[in-house]
């Protein structure tokens, strides 16, 4: 079996970051991506280190993580809360924009 320990990092950064890139690159975006993926880090970090160390209700794998864990989180987690959150916003501003041309 293959093991690769850096998939959850790479398969994330390949999903999300030509999306952002995108979204990076009309200025008017910028400031509502920034706030947006740091809004991620609160929330997503709570809500993940309740379910994740106190509730139980998943884990890691630790073939398939880099190993950085970062306030009982992995590290690709953190980044999961920030570059998705700035996805989804990159996504739904694109869309907005498009209703508006109609």
């Amino acid at each position: 079996m293959f093991k690769l320990a850096f998939e959850y990092l790479i398969s994330l950064l390949v999903v999300t970051v030509p999306v952002i890139i995108y979204g990076l690159s009309h200025k008017k975006y910028r400031k509502i991506l920034a706030i947006v993926g740091l809004l991620g880090i609160p929330i997503g970090g709570v809500w993940d280190y309740i379910s994740v160390n106190i509730l139980y209700l998943w884990s890691f794998n630790p073939n398939r993580i880099t190993g950085i864990w970062i306030l009982g989180l992995p590290l690709e987690e953190w980044l999961f809360f920030v570059l998705t959150s700035m996805m989804s916003a990159t996504v739904t501003l694109l869309i907005a924009d498009k209703i508006r041309k109609i």
